[in-house]
């Protein structure tokens, strides 16, 4: 059995407020990796609802953390914002936060938590 791993950064533009509409040199880009399992298995919470169902939950903070590598064109209050950690800090963005922490996910499937 041949596995593939994939370890290549990749670059999104995110289409919030029409980002991805701006000339190229003012699109805020953000450079996403692909998460080890470990970390992958970091980013779910598990749990049961009112009918006794289990649910699976992401947790886009962590998402954020592992799955940024580097943020462009991004200021806030002249600040520029390059980091994840910069990132999940800021309040009022919380559109964009689900659209990257949206990608992330899909970059990376979830595999069965039961296994």
């Amino acid at each position: 059995m041949e596995y593939t791993t994939v370890t290549k950064d990749v670059e999104f533009v995110p289409v919030w407020e029409g980002n991805d509409e701006r000339e190229d040199d003012e699109r805020i880009v953000f450079t996403l990796r692909y998460l080890t399992d470990a970390q992958l298995a970091k980013c779910y919470t598990l749990g049961i609802d009112k009918g006794g169902d289990q649910t699976v939950s992401p947790k886009y903070e962590l998402l954020a953390k592992y799955g940024i590598a580097d943020i462009k064109n991004l200021t806030v209050d002249e600040v520029e914002i390059k980091t994840a950690q910069q990132f999940g800090g800021l309040s009022g963005f919380s559109r964009l936060y689900m659209e990257i922490g949206t990608q992330i996910l899909i970059m990376n499937p979830r595999q069965d938590l039961k296994n």
